[in-house]
């Protein structure tokens, strides 16, 4: 399980939401909120941005990075991954925002 599985999951349970609840707010289906959770998928940056907002947190705490450190336990490689499997745009959003957390 990732860091960000971890964190979405307990995220989400302490604040009492359902996974349909969290699936509604993202309008998405409630598979993928159970994908997220048990670490099979994980969300493109823009929905990121939505569930660190929805939770107010920071975008690097959800993916695992601590102020002060680096992203640990190849977290930020893992990202990279994800992101190496979107186009345009998106994927140099993506990868603009994950080079300015790893720094």
């Amino acid at each position: 399980m990732s860091i960000f599985s971890q964190r979405f999951k307990y995220l989400r349970t302490s604040s009492g939401f359902t996974q349909d609840e969290i699936a509604k707010k993202l309008k998405v289906g409630r598979s993928t909120i159970g994908s997220y959770e048990q670490g099979v998928r994980k969300p493109d940056i823009d929905q990121l941005i939505e569930i660190a907002k929805m939770f107010n947190v920071d975008v690097g705490y959800l993916i695992g990075y601590e102020k002060g450190e680096k992203i640990k336990d190849n977290t930020m490689d893992e990202w990279i991954e994800a992101g190496e499997s979107m186009s345009g745009k998106e994927r140099e959003k993506w990868l603009k925002a994950l080079k300015v957390l790893g720094n």
